[in-house]
């Protein structure tokens, strides 16, 4: 798949890694003595190059905007030598940072506002073919604002071992890709709500309060479609949201824990060695 003949029809986007901050309680940052999961190494680079990588392999980003320390992260830059690649202070919250990245964008192209794409840094198995499949999927939809997702199935049926995070709809079960779109400027409003999701997660009847009872219960029943929920948020918000289902189901492998570390070294030896 040529990915950068397949995105040529459609504007280029800034892309924004989330690097988060240090942990120093992190027993899995120890282990492999850093103070940043975009920094541990996996076959002789830090997990955040291979984030890179795939952005620039698949020529759709204009800059790309890490979001992590400046005493972390300096030497990699130094080191990395490429062009249009910025680097923000986080701040305490994910939505803040955002934020920040946000604005950091608009007064350094005085505003000329490109589409969005947001990631984290521990996402190795990403690479230019899933990018460019979100990103292209992202834009066909004509949604302001998406998610990525693959159903669990799919994640299982190739790598049964792993233990992800998942949600439950009626479309099935789906776990998140660390991938999101903001496609217009009304759309960067829509983390601070994410993050008022978040605080919720556990009072039910602070979440039915601001969702709606039916939408709770249907979730609850497993009888919430991904397209309702959408349309909810959107109601809530006045953000015009999708989801996107990205097919490759190494999408939804990021590195959280050792037996992640271990399980995406393998995938990527073997794929070298192939």
């Amino acid at each position: 798949m040529d990915t950068k003949d397949d995105t040529q029809q459609y504007p280029q986007s800034d892309l924004i890694i989330l690097a988060g901050r240090r942990d120093r309680r992190d027993a899995f940052l120890h282990m492999h003595n850093v103070d940043s999961k975009g920094l541990i190494p996996m076959n002789g680079q830090p997990l955040i190059s291979y984030v890179m990588d795939a952005a620039q392999n698949a020529d759709i980003c204009r800059s790309i905007v890490i979001i992590g320390e400046t005493d972390l992260f300096i030497d990699f830059m130094l080191t990395e030598g490429r062009e249009n690649i910025h680097l923000v202070e986080p701040e305490d919250t994910i939505v803040d940072s955002l934020e920040k990245a946000f604005a950091f964008l608009a007064k350094h192209y005085k505003d000329d506002f490109k589409p969005v794409l947001v990631t984290t840094a521990d996402h190795p198995l990403l690479n230019a073919s899933i990018l460019t499949d979100f990103y292209t999927q992202s834009v066909q939809s004509q949604a302001e604002a998406t998610f990525g997702f693959t159903f669990l199935h799919d994640v299982l049926r190739s790598y049964p071992k792993t233990m992800r995070t998942k949600l439950a709809f009626k479309d099935g079960m789906i776990s998140g890709c660390n991938l999101f779109f903001f496609g217009t400027k009304n759309a960067l409003s829509l983390p601070a709500f994410w993050q008022e999701i978040q605080h919720m997660r556990k009072s039910p009847l602070r979440m039915a309060k601001m969702l709606g009872p039916v939408i709770l219960v249907k979730y609850m029943t497993k009888r919430l479609t991904l397209d309702v929920l959408c349309r909810k948020i959107a109601t809530l918000t006045g953000v015009n949201v999708g989801a996107v289902r990205v097919a490759n189901p190494r999408a939804a492998i990021d590195v959280d824990k050792q037996e992640d570390y271990d399980l995406v070294k393998t995938i990527l030896l073997q794929e070298a060695m192939s």
